[in-house]
């Protein structure tokens, strides 16, 4: 299932093979996604608008009967709702004046290096907003998962649960199960342009310092232009409300996380359709990989051996899975959350 998932539900570096025929963007899409889970794991495709992308979401099937001989069957039809996905643009610039990045006698290197913080600040930029970002307080952005599954009362609050009905305080974390396809959840691009993230190198600017003077710089100029489009709702599942004062150093938590996560999985439509795929925060990954341990209090989690450093998908460190899926570390999932309510 997994060989064929790879194939049908294509990575941003599968999508930006077919987008750009040039290959200059593939290096920079290779980096990403060696040094981020979250961006490796999800699947990407191109928008069908200059903006984003357009989605019909069917809302209602239609209608069938039993019939007789002779007897003639009523019309029907299904309903379905479009509604709008729209990318935002994130841009990054890098300058550096050439006397200091010729310091020394290799600007191609400093500049290398510098790139490379870029490429990694571009990506958790990213990825916080894939989960947090809301257009409502910046309408230039994108439309994170959080800002769609924020209370229960929501039109799609039934993909919450609360693994502490109790909880309280600003000291929450969320784990997220998302059915990843190309049908369901996704990244997406604007139509027609690059996917993924782009650098150009500027060259060598002439500038003016804050005297007006002269000075040259060597400039790199990242843009991403990028969305989230849920298409499908049935295939995000929240966990919201896990009290980070409650799991304990011993790996114990008084409401059980892992049942709750047994819910949230049979919450997906059809998990076999998907790339599903699990995120949490490090202190709840921790807690998991502890539960995982005791196989004989727990047999929902699973260890997946360390592989060599550099493997693709896990870059060296054991694999936790809940029922077959992956359990990601995000470093963008905050344990500061409010209470879900």
């Amino acid at each position: 299932m997994a060989a064929a998932l790879s194939i049908v539900s294509p990575t941003l570096l599968d999508v930006a093979k077919r987008t750009d025929p040039n290959g200059k963007i593939m290096p920079v899409v290779e980096a990403l996604q060696q040094r981020n889970t979250f961006i490796q794991s999800m699947v990407w495709k191109e928008g069908n608008t200059d903006t984003g992308h357009r989605v019909a979401s069917r809302n209602s099937l239609p209608s069938v009967s039993w019939v007789r001989f002779n007897e003639g069957v009523a019309p029907s039809k299904s309903t379905s709702d479009t509604y709008d996905e729209n990318c935002g643009i994130l841009e990054g610039l890098s300058s550096i004046d050439t006397r200091v990045a010729e310091i020394n006698g290799n600007a191609a290197a400093f500049r290398a290096s510098e790139d490379d913080a870029f490429l990694a600040q571009m990506a958790n930029t990213l990825e916080s907003a894939f989960f947090y970002e809301t257009t409502t307080v910046n309408p230039e952005r994108i439309l994170g998962l959080a800002a769609r599954l924020g209370a229960t009362a929501s039109a799609y609050g039934k993909q919450i649960l609360k693994a502490d009905s109790g909880a309280s305080g600003a000291n929450q974390s969320s784990i997220w199960l998302v059915g990843w396809g190309e049908r369901t959840v996704y990244g997406i691009s604007p139509r027609g342009q690059a996917t993924g993230l782009t650098m150009e190198d500027m060259g060598k600017q002439r500038v003016l310092d804050a005297n007006n003077n002269v000075l040259f710089k060597y400039e790199t100029l990242f843009r991403w232009r990028c969305g989230l489009a849920v298409e499908d709702y049935r295939y995000v599942v929240r966990i919201a409300n896990i009290d980070m004062n409650r799991i304990a150093a011993s790996g114990t938590l008084n409401s059980d996380l892992v049942d709750v996560m047994v819910q949230a999985y049979y919450q997906i439509y059809d998990p076999m359709a998907v790339r599903l795929s699990w995120y949490c925060d490090r202190k709840v990954g921790a807690f998991l990989h502890r539960q995982a341990m005791n196989k004989v209090a727990n047999s929902t989690l699973s260890i997946d051996p360390a592989p060599m450093i550099g493997a693709p998908g896990v870059f060296g460190r054991p694999l936790i899975r809940c029922l077959g899926a992956p359990i990601y570390i995000s470093d963008a999932l905050t344990n500061t959350e409010a209470v879900v309510v």
